[in-house]
């Protein structure tokens, strides 16, 4: 019986990743290449935008936000959430350039 029912779950761990990739595969720093990025400051934030293909596949765009601590001047990294005017006007430029690398 334990056979069996180990069989089965080396089965569906199998089918598992033919369907939706193997969901433990690590994340590798080094297959990250960074193709393109600029980032652009503000008062107390700056938005980066990038272009980076993991292990030579396809190329994609990420834009991040970092925000300013006041109490140590360290950078922090945050969602990007939503972005005002003059931000948008900053990087939609920005964006345009990452697209010529993709």
């Amino acid at each position: 019986m334990v056979h069996i029912r180990i069989k089965t779950q080396t089965l569906i761990k199998q089918i598992q990743i033919l369907l939706i990739g193997d969901y433990e595969m690590a994340f590798d720093k080094n297959l990250d290449k960074e193709l393109f990025s600029e980032t652009k400051e503000f008062e107390t934030s700056r938005i980066k935008v990038g272009v980076y293909s993991y292990n030579d596949g396809e190329k994609k765009l990420q834009i991040s936000r970092e925000n300013l601590n006041q109490e140590n001047a360290e950078w922090k990294f945050s969602k990007l959430g939503r972005m005002f005017k003059d931000e948008v006007e900053a990087v939609i430029p920005i964006m345009q350039k990452a697209l010529e690398h993709m």
